[in-house]
């Protein structure tokens, strides 16, 4: 399932102290564009990011660690 992969991708990049919300994201057929405008991480420090696009990049461009503070 697609929403699987999805959620598999960013199992790779996240570390375990933070949760993620995607209960406002609409997934897509493998190999198309996924709209992450309504995700948001939970960290374990309760702050809320909002993820936009140069997050995104960093998450899916590089192995940059961008969890990390």
């Amino acid at each position: 399932m697609d929403d699987v992969f999805a959620w598999n991708k960013w199992r790779e990049k996240l570390s375990e102290d933070v949760i993620i919300d995607l209960s406002d994201v609409d997934f897509v057929t493998k190999g198309q564009k996924v709209d992450w405008s309504g995700a948001n991480l939970f960290r374990a420090s309760l702050k809320w990011v909002r993820l936009d696009s140069e997050l995104l990049q960093l998450f899916f461009g590089t192995d940059d660690d961008v969890c990390s503070s």
